[in-house]
């Protein structure tokens, strides 16, 4: 009891970006998954460039219609600090539904398998 109010209890959100980023995901990938997927995005250019405007339904559909023709896809984000430029990449992949693969400063790597036919094998977990 401080100055004769009851002590209550805070709650605690998860602090923990690997939380925070794969909450949204059913299927998370494997080591060797995000190993190989690395391997194929080093090569390509960032296909969604995101400025100060952020997330935007129009970037979320930019995003949706490049992951269903590439699957995987690079996004250079010119945004804030990093805390903020996290939090967008995050929102983004859970309004797109992908798995973020990869954050390397302001370029990230996003994939979502195409649902009836996925140009991208996979290896096993």
């Amino acid at each position: 009891v401080v100055s004769g109010r009851p002590a209550t209890k805070r709650l605690r959100l998860p602090t923990n970006r690997q939380t925070l980023l794969t909450r949204h995901l059913v299927h998370v990938l494997s080591d060797a998954q995000r190993k190989h997927l690395r391997r194929l995005g080093h090569d390509r250019n960032p296909v969604v460039l995101i400025g100060n405007a952020g997330l935007g339904p129009n970037l979320v559909a930019e995003m949706d219609q490049a992951l269903a023709h590439h699957e995987l896809v690079k996004v250079r984000a010119r945004v804030g600090d990093r805390t903020s430029r996290d939090e967008l990449l995050a929102a983004l992949a859970a309004a797109t539904r992908s798995e973020l693969v990869q954050r390397i400063g302001h370029v990230a790597l996003y994939y979502r398998a195409h649902p009836e036919s996925p140009k991208i094998l996979l290896p096993d977990a």
